[in-house]
């Protein structure tokens, strides 16, 4: 039921599979799987690869380098299966484990990137560390990759089974001598050298031996987000204050952002210190620093939810004339001031857009001013 790459090709540099993460299951005895890095702490895998009827004892992933034994070795502190995982018939096969410390990313370990609905590319690869001949049964320590035809549900309906369930795709072809095999579930299929389209399930080998059938990663996107966040905030609880009657979801935001900056700054070899000990003018304390970030100086930010009215610290009058972005860099509104009265946690913003004729006339004067012209005009 577990596949591995049979006949491909030996990997022999991490960077183009950077992505790939071995996983070493203890079930009683030891199983192995595949699976990709989400982000520096979750990897994504077969839901089968890490259940069963035996009780999981531990988990180890092996990622950086194409021999996985050579390669960073991480014990697992958690993870989760789709609750409606089935094996008899395979349905919702898709888990996730969470690591106990975050890896480095660099050039040998990287993420996937996952999107809600699948990209029109109709190839794709798979790498993986299972075995190489399935005749004899021969494994290896090295990763091996091949190319893989995707077809839709559809397609894969017609050829294995029309009983074969909503979350499947399907990898390879009908007459190829390069698969997967035992070994390589979890590992995933990619697109566009990055891109995570599905991970390799299970086959229906009285119906072809080649033809791989993929958990299709994109129809539980939104799965995989909530309990990629469930996961973290299990280790990292959000608690609520009951006198400031601060909701919890706001909370379990309000920490995930500062999560999210926290390992940007890390990946960049900049530590993070939550609530570091140190005040601001008001007695408060910031989210997090970041030491020796410039000029010996260190970095400090606070991030904030504004759409709840949940009490925050937004200040008029520190914060005003900071910018409100979207989209990543695309101001949308300055901070104003509030109306205390009516809620001390919303603030009134500029609308940027609003004065925007202004703002481009202001410009073209004072860039007139500075350049000590003797006359501007303004059409």
């Amino acid at each position: 039921m577990e596949p591995h790459v049979v006949s491909g090709d030996k990997v022999t540099n991490i960077q183009f599979f950077s992505h790939s993460a071995f996983i070493s299951v203890c079930k009683g005895e030891w199983f192995v799987c595949g699976s990709s890095l989400l982000n520096q702490r979750i990897l994504i895998t077969a839901g089968h690869c890490i259940t069963g009827r035996r009780k999981i004892v531990k988990i180890y992933a092996y990622t950086g380098h194409v021999r996985y034994q050579k390669g960073l070795k991480i014990p697992a502190s958690n993870f989760i299966v789709h609750p409606k995982y089935g094996k008899n018939p395979m349905q919702h096969d898709i888990g996730l484990v969470m690591l106990q410390v975050a890896v480095p990313f660099g050039l040998n370990i990287t993420r996937v990137a996952i999107y809600q609905s699948r990209l029109p590319i109709p190839e794709g690869a798979v790498a993986g560390w299972g075995l190489i001949n399935k005749e004899m049964r021969i494994t290896t320590d090295f990763l091996y990759a091949t190319k893989q035809k995707i077809w839709s549900l559809d397609e894969c309906r017609h050829v294995l089974t029309r009983t074969l369930s909503e979350g499947f795709i399907c990898g390879g072809d009908l007459n190829i001598k390069s698969f997967t095999a035992k070994g390589d579930s979890g590992s995933a299929l990619i697109v566009d050298k990055i891109t995570q389209v599905g991970l390799v399930s299970h086959k229906i080998p009285n119906k072809s031996k080649s033809l791989t059938v993929y958990t299709d990663v994109s129809y539980y996107y939104y799965w995989i987000v909530e309990n990629s966040l469930a996961l973290f905030n299990k280790e990292n609880p959000c608690t609520t204050d009951a006198n400031k009657q601060v909701n919890a979801d706001v909370t379990c935001k309000y920490a995930s952002i500062n999560e999210v900056i926290r390992r940007a700054f890390t990946a960049l070899n900049k530590p993070a210190i939550l609530q570091p000990n140190i005040s601001c003018r008001d007695g408060k304390r910031p989210d997090r620093t970041l030491v020796s970030w410039v000029w010996g100086r260190a970095l400090v930010w606070n991030a904030t939810c504004i759409d709840n009215q949940a009490p925050h610290h937004v200040q008029v009058t520190g914060d005003s004339g900071s910018a409100l972005i979207v989209d990543d860099y695309i101001q949308v509104g300055i901070v104003s001031h509030k109306i205390p009265r009516a809620s001390r946690s919303l603030t009134l913003y500029t609308d940027t857009s609003y004065y925007y004729d202004w703002i481009r006339d202001s410009v073209r004067f004072l860039h007139c001013r500075n350049s000590r012209r003797n006359s501007c005009s303004f059409t």
